[in-house]
């Protein structure tokens, strides 16, 4: 499991926790479970999606670190981030992004399409910490890739 914790954990207990539950070799699948957590409850949502969409969607992420707003989303409804510069915290070097992460509530009856709707939560996190939380998913799918 990978978390990503806000800022101010210690008083918001606001953090994003992804755990990759299956890998599938023949259709280079994964299924995600991704936590928003907030105090002493979780909103858990279990996405799949191709190996190939994921590693799209984390590149997204590293690269929203250079951009003042960004829009990270995947191909298949299920989770989109989006990041905003924060101009005004800058600690120890590093730039701040408040990220707003939203799990997608478009599922109609057989059809799956993105809304951008549905429970989200809030949290801020350097960019050095965004990047860790890439390169822990890649890690942690590398691992489940040999097994």
């Amino acid at each position: 499991m990978v978390e990503l914790k806000d800022h101010y954990y210690s008083s918001s207990q606001v953090k994003i926790q992804m755990d990759m539950e299956n890998y599938n070799s023949t259709a280079k699948a994964i299924r995600l479970r991704v936590s928003f957590c907030f105090g002493k409850g979780a909103i858990i949502e279990v996405i799949d999606c191709l190996e190939d969409d994921f590693l799209m969607f984390l590149e997204m992420l590293e690269k929203s670190i250079f951009e003042d707003d960004s829009l990270i989303v995947m191909d298949e409804p299920g989770i989109e981030i989006q990041t905003n510069r924060l101009q005004d915290l800058n600690e120890n070097g590093d730039t701040y992004f408040r990220l707003l992460a939203i799990f997608d509530a478009g599922i109609f009856g057989s059809e799956m399409i993105s809304t951008s709707t549905g429970p989200a939560i809030c949290l801020i996190s350097s960019s050095g910490n965004i990047i860790n939380f890439k390169e822990g998913m890649l890690d942690y799918l590398n691992s489940l890739k040999l097994n």
